[in-house]
């Protein structure tokens, strides 16, 4: 289930919340009721998607294929229109549907600090949105009683990034930069605990919660969420190229919020990406050590017009 923030279990809406219909718009819950249920679970998975559990009864928006002409030549399919279906009524084939996020946010005056009659805001603009990218895929935070800071980390070679996000962090957030070189990569940071608190709600509090911010994600003007992308992109993305042609981008992360999110967000560009599942799994290495690797993702895409955007 879709939240205008996060995605969580569907057991844990409450009344008031509100999710994401087949239609792409927000709609309150208005109520909600619970009842045992010991009847077969089903596990529904498609192409392109993380598999989804449900219930037998469980409507899914779902367009059936048909095929008319003569199968040993091309064939013509003729498409269904989209039909809700149980989930112990769907079929290997069966298309099913995934909503396109409507936008519903305005605002360009982003709160980080109030304090009686006074308030810190940071302005929403392309620069901002791109540095979001660049934090959502290289930034952590430092939470520490005597240091509270934001940063995001760089390798040394990639110039052109580091000048492009200590440009950003200066003119935007006015304050000195600290910078701190580890062997290959540089740490571009700020100190401010008030700005720690507006990154740790808005993008996630460590690498496996992280997160589009809502703002970003659900806005009406389009170039915030694509200067996202690109900043998303030039952090923990790759452009994908095979036999020196480019085949497409793709994203990585832990965090499944962020991969089924950034699946919106490209749709919201008019691509059609879809998730890879790297399961969880334990490496030894030669001298022993044990390293346990969670599950994570990557959402790829192949669509020129994406790909032209990007």
């Amino acid at each position: 289930q879709i939240l205008g923030r996060d995605y969580i279990n569907i057991e844990n809406i409450k009344e008031g919340d509100e999710v994401i219909g087949d239609d792409g718009n927000l709609h309150k819950v208005t109520f909600k009721f619970e009842s045992p249920y010991t009847d077969k679970m089903y596990t529904i998975n498609s192409i392109n998607r993380i598999p989804v559990d449900a219930t037998k009864e469980h409507p899914f928006h779902v367009i059936k294929k048909f095929q008319r002409g003569n199968r040993s030549k091309n064939k013509n399919e003729i498409i269904s229109k989209p039909k809700w279906t149980e989930a112990q009524n769907l079929q290997v084939g069966d298309y099913v549907g995934t909503p396109i996020i409507k936008p519903t946010v305005l605002r360009t005056l982003l709160p980080v600090d109030r304090l009686g009659s006074f308030s810190r805001d940071v302005i929403l603009d392309d620069k901002f949105a791109r540095f979001l990218g660049y934090y959502v895929g290289n930034g952590y935070s430092v939470n520490h009683p005597s240091v509270n800071r934001i940063a995001v980390c760089f390798n040394l070679k990639h110039k052109d990034k580091i000048e492009d996000c200590r440009s950003i962090m200066t003119d935007i957030f006015g304050k000195h930069v600290f910078e701190r070189v580890d062997h290959n990569y540089i740490h571009l940071g700020i100190h401010d605990n008030q700005l720690k608190d507006f990154f740790h709600l808005h993008c996630g509090e460590d690498v496996y919660s992280k997160k589009i911010p809502n703002f970003i994600l659900h806005h009406e003007n389009e170039e915030f969420l694509r200067q996202f992308l690109i900043g998303y992109l030039r952090t923990d993305g790759t452009v994908m190229i095979s036999k020196g042609v480019t085949r497409g981008i793709s994203y990585s992360t832990v965090s499944r919020t962020l991969a089924l999110q950034t699946q919106a967000a490209l749709l919201r560009l008019g691509g059609l990406p879809g998730i890879k599942i790297k399961p969880s799994c334990t490496t030894i290495f030669p001298n022993g050590k044990e390293y346990n690797c969670r599950e994570s993702y990557s959402i790829q895409c192949s669509s020129k017009l994406v790909m032209d955007k990007l």
